[in-house]
């Protein structure tokens, strides 16, 4: 595959520093992940819960695969 530099930079000198600062802005991640690495029921660890509280997870204790 060849590369386009244009299109390399344009997304270096504008669409990156936009998405950056507006991730920045609201205190946000940018994460990347391909298609190799991506599944429909990916678990990556991690619970969400209210500010200060305990995450709560009413799911199964074990993996039955």
């Amino acid at each position: 595959m060849e590369q386009d530099r244009e299109a390399m930079a344009l997304w270096h000198e504008e669409i990156w520093p936009k998405i950056h600062a507006k991730a920045k802005a609201e205190g946000s991640e940018i994460l990347f992940a391909d298609k190799v690495g991506i599944r429909s029921d990916q678990v990556n660890g991690r619970t969400w819960g209210e500010e200060g509280g305990m995450p709560w997870y009413g799911g199964a204790k074990t993996c039955s695969r």
